[in-house]
């Protein structure tokens, strides 16, 4: 997988990244989950393709605040 992400606000807290990617559903394991709150943070996470093949997005907010976003992609190496 390659990813690039980058803090866009003040406010970002990469311990509540790390918390939200430890709740990465078995199902996608891509990132972390659709959506995860704690705090006053929101996680969310889009997810196009499967195992082989997929791209994502992912962001953080703060309260009304972006604060953080990445982009995604990957997939099977023959």
């Amino acid at each position: 997988m390659n990813y690039a992400g980058r803090v866009l606000a003040d406010g970002f807290s990469g311990d509540f990244l790390k918390d939200a990617l430890q709740h990465v559903p078995e199902d996608k394991p891509f990132r972390g989950p659709e959506t995860y709150r704690r705090d006053g943070f929101t996680y969310k996470c889009t997810v196009d393709g499967d195992f082989e093949w997929f791209s994502g997005y992912e962001e953080i907010w703060n309260g009304a605040v972006k604060v953080y976003e990445c982009r995604f992609h990957g997939g099977l190496i023959q």
